[in-house]
């Protein structure tokens, strides 16, 4: 058996159509009755469109009165409705939160040069976590032993206390290796990126700022780089401004420093990196 969906216009029609049948056995038999019974009820159209108009007013109708309903019945439960609208803002204020991390990260590409060679590397927990943060002795071991990635860096945060040169301030920073920014395809708008001698411990003074941060705390002005800051209380050279847009997903920061890497005692047991790479030419694999 074949089942046909009605239309609101369909019944709209059967309506009329009774209506005008019924006017024409009232004025006689015959065409002529018809033509009259047309003319005494006028346009069809304009009728069709008369009787559309009204079910949209009512529908506007229902719903303000639903809407008053549901007012008065909020107003006389104040607790419900107070966690009804909690609720409703945690929820959409999530969603929000969980869209933009998938959108920035999954669906849209990430803006860097051949973001599909792009990789990160974890350690796996001895409880079975796989994304576990990383230890430096094991950074430093894979990079030295590595046969898949062309480039590897570890990144840190960095509480960034800025003095000197205006009022005190604290700002978002990162620590990264020299080759972070050669990884992802990024070259300063001014100055330099870092180089190799910069992470050994006791050279690594020395500060990338951000665009947004070089226009906000020193109105672009072209002689900051070069500028010498105190950073963490210690000297700190200026040596590049990042281009505008530039921002790392999952970290703010407004300035990068370079991290020193060695093979202090004090870091064997630690795991706080989190760790980027670029594959080499011709390897589609994830190992080391």
């Amino acid at each position: 058996m074949r089942w046909l969906k009605r239309k609101p216009g369909d019944d709209l029609d059967r309506e009329l159509r009774a209506h005008l049948e019924l006017e024409a056995e009232e004025s006689g038999n015959g065409d002529e009755a018809r033509h009259s019974a047309r003319r005494a009820f006028g346009n069809l159209t304009a009728v069709k469109e008369a009787v559309h108009e009204m079910s949209r007013w009512n529908l506007i109708e229902q719903l303000s009165q639903d809407l008053r309903y549901g007012g008065r019945l909020l107003r006389r439960s104040p607790g419900f409705t107070a966690v009804a609208v909690l609720t409703l803002a945690l929820g959409v204020g999530a969603n929000t939160a969980i869209f933009s991390v998938v959108n920035a990260v999954l669906l849209r590409p990430l803006p860097f040069r051949e973001p599909d060679r792009l990789v990160r590397i974890w350690e796996t927990s001895p409880q079975g976590f796989d994304r576990n943060v990383v230890n430096p002795f094991n950074f430093l071991a894979w990079r030295e032993r590595t046969h898949s990635f062309a480039q590897m860096a570890a990144i840190d945060n960095l509480p960034a206390n800025i003095t000197g040169n205006g009022n005190p301030l604290v700002a978002g920073g990162m620590r990264v290796s020299p080759t972070f920014f050669s990884i992802l395809g990024v070259s300063p708008l001014m100055g330099r990126a870092f180089v190799p001698g910069d992470e050994i411990p006791g050279h690594e003074h020395s500060v990338i700022f951000s665009y947004a941060f070089w226009q906000s705390r020193y109105g672009g002005d072209r002689n900051t780089l070069g500028r010498k800051i105190i950073l963490n209380g210690e000297p700190t050279d200026v040596v590049g401004i990042l281009p505008p847009g530039f921002h790392f997903p999952g970290w703010q920061a407004d300035l990068y420093s370079p991290m020193p890497m060695d093979r202090m005692e004090a870091h064997r047991n630690g795991r706080y990196l989190s760790t980027i790479a670029r594959l080499k030419p011709g390897v589609s694999g994830c190992t080391t």
